[in-house]
């Protein structure tokens, strides 16, 4: 353990901004397009497979809980149990790209990169918060929230993706 506050273990201050930056970006932007989902935005939200539900309703929760482990004290019995809880979700969240491919013909995407580092990632974060290297669990849960939150998040805005459509199409 190092000298610093637990509030600010390992977490730089170039990384509390990624968080907050890229974690609040990133709901507005989906706050965004659900909003004109449901004013009538197509795709009909009723007519998505199942599944990409399913992927929302992990994915949706992991980003403000991940924001708020990211931004409290760690090493609490509150940040060890939600830890947990997000781990669970970005595994969720990732498996779950898997069976979604709405682009590219029905072939994976660039995204699922994203999902396989998850996939490989939280289990080895997970390992290494067990063995108390913190330092290393600290890099890769960090890892993991930018690069499978925050960057494959804002990369479903891109033009022919479903979230694009809902928050951009007919500006």
């Amino acid at each position: 353990m190092s000298g610093l506050p637990a509030n600010r273990l390992m977490i730089r201050d170039r990384f509390r901004a990624i968080v907050w930056i890229g974690g609040l970006l990133l709901l507005a932007l989906v706050g965004l397009a659900f909003a004109r989902a449901a004013a009538g935005a197509p795709p009909a939200p009723a007519r998505l497979p199942a599944l990409i539900w399913v992927h929302v309703a992990t994915v949706l929760p992991a980003v403000p809980l991940g924001m708020w482990l990211f931004l409290h004290p760690k090493g609490t019995p509150a940040h060890r149990w939600l830890g947990r809880v997000w781990m669970a979700l970005m595994v969720a969240t990732a498996a779950t790209t898997f069976g979604v491919r709405t682009i590219n013909d029905g072939r994976l995407s660039f995204i699922h990169l994203f999902s396989a580092y998850v996939l490989i990632a939280t289990p080895l974060a997970w390992r290494a918060a067990a063995r108390r290297q913190l330092r290393v669990h600290s890099r890769i849960v960090q890892g993991v929230f930018a690069g499978g939150l925050i960057v494959a998040g804002l990369a479903t805005f891109v033009p022919g993706r479903i979230m694009w459509a809902w928050a951009f199409h007919g500006w």
